[in-house]
């Protein structure tokens, strides 16, 4: 197990200065950051420290131009040294880096007082002051002040132990890294594609959740896959790694992959990109304008750096120091994960604007605002620090609020694996016994029940209020739920029903929902203008004998207000097997429909098949009806034809 620090301060204030005199590492890899002294791009360093094994350091840029560098690396890590010129103090880098770290996910920070051999001892004692009243009142309040000197390496044995002790605290709390034992999938963001003459396509990042193997095969976000052939680490090579260690993998990957800075190896449960992102999101305190909804902005999810669009969803503007929920519109599709943290910058990189949690991901936009706010209202006010109750928190909200939960969207929360992610629910919340619905969806026993019983009660309502109506589709009864049912919904609600049709509650057939008899449902009946409409229909097959009949006729006399009336009578008619459509718009009756019978019945009582001319010349039937009143008994299984013939069944 390893462990990642991140560097933060002003431009000059010593960052690299300080990690030479730690590890004796320069961390500066092109020729312009040498001649300039200035750090320009992320850079790496590791040191070994009892107690707490290895810890990887990452440099990152302090000038202003270059806070898009400096967000590559950072997300990262989970303890931050925060370094201060005692000779400047505290300066608008140190402002903004500060900012940044709140809404990294960086657990603890470490106050760095470096150049303390530029100043007295009446200046130090100083800048110690006024860097505690800059952290008072935040969650870093109170965090360790170390006096520093890189040029003498004076503090480094005071600073070391330091990062110790936070390490210690940190894995007692069960943050090592950002991994545990659950943490099976595979999270890690590249900071940085090369090649390297002999070996190929080399990356390097940090590996924030699950492990990595060689031989082992990933997707790469946002799109391809890739075989890792060799790893590394502190100069060392592993078969296998795992989460919070630095780690650099030479790599074999498929044609029509594109690695860069921003992509992403992942584990194919987890292996999605979305365009609609629904946050919790804090202004920065130190925000010097309103912004507006609308912005363009730019989204910093850990390595990668979207283009995007910012939709307030309970104001028209956000104000420094406020939390909003909104949603970030991605330009295209891209590769995100629910309950992970993230930072907005202005579309120019001029200025953070906030970082915050995701709370969902989806591809569709939905227009309605209030509609997005009662989706995720659960966590307006919920402590975002726990991963552990937050991934509880949005598991019961999607149960509660669907019936379910998607197989990859509960992986992604827990960050588990498909084949532990019952077991792990099941600890999160042990009310309920847990299965997979199609390998596709999870529910919950009880909840599942409860979700039938609501059924059954919505089924009774909707047959009561429409008493001609002798069942309901699928679809109808699906949208009793949801205006507009998705995929998941239907698998789900079809899953619901065929449960409850396997326990007799419900009666599915001929495409139409319904009550067993004796199911609570009101008997149906036809009373008052139905009624008129059915001694309408009945009385246009008088004198009819054997030749069945459209019912225009009928129609054509009702009022056009009773067009619907009418339209129900004839159905409900249908399903009480009163009348019969045989093809187009033909009917017969019931009584039409024995009087066929008796006629074959008398054929066959002479032999034992019939044609359709004996048919015919029996009832006197048309050619045209006569057959299509015997496709309808084949279609049927009244009869059963074999070439010219048919049999009774």
């Amino acid at each position: 197990m390893g462990f990642v620090i991140g560097m933060a301060g002003h431009v000059d204030h010593g960052k690299s200065s300080v990690i030479k005199a730690l590890t004796g590492i320069t961390t500066a890899r092109y020729r312009e950051e040498i001649e300039r002294e200035i750090t320009i791009d992320i850079g790496f360093a590791h040191i070994d420290i009892e107690g707490a094994g290895p810890v990887s350091i990452i440099d990152v840029p302090g000038h202003e131009d270059f806070v898009h560098n400096m967000l590559a690396g950072i997300f990262g890590a989970r303890v931050a040294l925060l370094v201060i010129a005692a000779s400047e103090g505290i300066m608008p880098q140190t402002v903004e880096h500060f900012d940044i770290l709140n809404f990294c996910g960086i657990s603890k920070i470490i106050a760095v007082l470096n150049k303390c051999d530029l100043v007295s001892e009446d200046d130090i004692e100083y800048r110690r002051m006024e860097i505690e009243d800059f952290l008072k009142d935040t969650k870093f309040q109170n965090s360790k002040i170390i006096n520093f000197s890189a040029a003498d390496k004076k503090g480094s044995a005071e600073l070391i132990a330091a990062v110790s002790k936070e390490i210690a605290a940190l894995a007692a709390e069960g943050v090592s890294g950002g991994g545990r034992e659950i943490d099976k999938l595979t999270l890690y963001p590249i900071d940085r594609v090369f090649d390297k003459a002999g070996f190929g396509q080399i990356l390097t990042g940090t590996l924030m959740r699950g492990c990595l193997k060689t031989d082992g095969i990933y997707k790469i976000m946002p799109g391809g896959e890739c075989k890792v052939r060799s790893i590394e680490s502190h100069s060392a090579k592993f078969s296998e790694v795992s989460s919070g260690l630095r780690a650099a993998l030479n790599i074999t990957k498929t044609r029509e992959a594109e690695i860069a800075r921003g992509s992403f190896l992942v584990s194919s449960e987890i292996a999605c990109t979305y365009r609609v992102l629904t946050v919790k999101l804090r202004a920065s305190k130190n925000l010097k304008h309103k912004i507006k909804s609308g912005a363009n902005i730019k989204f910093y999810f850990y390595s990668a750096c979207y283009a995007a669009k910012l939709r307030l969803l309970e104001t028209s503007e956000l104000e420094a120091d406020s939390i909003y929920l909104a949603q970030i519109i991605l330009a295209s599709a891209d590769f995100a994960l629910i309950l992970k943290p993230f930072i907005i910058r202005t579309h120019t990189d001029e200025e953070t604007i906030g970082g915050g949690i995701i709370l969902s991901c989806h591809n569709q936009l939905v227009k309605n605002k209030k509609a997005v706010l009662e989706s995720v209202s659960i966590f307006k006010d919920a402590p975002m620090e726990d991963e552990t109750k937050i991934a509880e928190l949005f598991f019961s909200n999607e149960i509660k609020k669907r019936g379910f939960i998607e197989i990859n969207l509960a992986c992604a929360a827990f960050m588990t694996i498909k084949e532990k992610i019952i077991d792990i629910i099941s600890r999160a919340a042990p009310d309920d016994k847990y299965l997979f619905i199609k390998d596709r969806l999870i529910t919950g026993e009880k909840n599942m029940q409860a979700f039938k019983a609501s059924m059954i009660d919505k089924l009774n309502q909707y047959l009561n209020s429409n008493k001609l109506n002798a069942g309901i589709t699928k679809l109808e009864l699906f949208k009793l739920y949801s205006a507009k049912p998705d995929e998941d919904e239907t698998l789900f609600y079809s899953y619901i029903i065929d449960s409850a049709a396997a326990e007799n509650k419900i009666k599915n057939a001929d495409g139409m929902i319904t009550l067993p008899a004796g199911g609570g449902a009101a008997e149906k009946k036809l009373e008052g203008d139905s009624e008129i409409i059915r001694r309408k229909i009945f009385k246009s097959f008088d004198g009819a004998s054997f030749t069945p009949k459209t019912l225009d006729e009928v129609k054509a006399v009702v009022a056009k207000n009773q067009i619907e009336l009418f339209n129900k009578v004839v159905k409900f008619l249908e399903n009480e097997k009163s009348i019969y459509r045989i093809f187009e718009n033909y009917y017969i009756t019931a009584g039409q429909m024995e009087s066929y019978l008796s006629a074959i019945k008398e054929i066959i009582s002479a032999k034992p098949s019939f044609s359709v001319i004996d048919f015919k010349d029996k009832t006197t039937l048309s050619r045209k009806y006569a057959i299509a009143i015997l496709e309808f008994f084949d279609k049927t299984g009244i009869t059963v034809r074999k070439e010219n013939d048919r049999f009774l069944k």
